[in-house]
């Protein structure tokens, strides 16, 4: 497992330019409700999904979005 750190495009009815951490042994991708609401992302569905977190802590999420990612002349749709 290994975590990297990038510069990349995110998404939404509006576009913002991120640092994001990619850890390449998470199952799971979490932005924050706030930046979702900023950057207009509406695609999304309601779920019921519990994460045990790095700490040994469990999150429950509600709802999961569809994230358009632009990295290195590349898009991406990621849930």
């Amino acid at each position: 497992m290994g975590i990297i750190e990038r510069s990349l495009r995110v998404s939404g009815q509006r576009t913002k330019r991120l640092v994001v951490f990619f850890d390449s042994g998470s199952s799971f991708s979490i932005i924050n409700e706030k930046l979702v609401n900023e950057l207009g992302i509406i695609k999304e569905k309601k779920t019921n999904v519990k994460v045990e977190l790095g700490n040994g802590q469990y999150m429950n999420f509600k709802r999961t979005v569809i994230l358009d990612i632009q990295m290195n002349k590349n898009s991406y749709l990621h849930w």
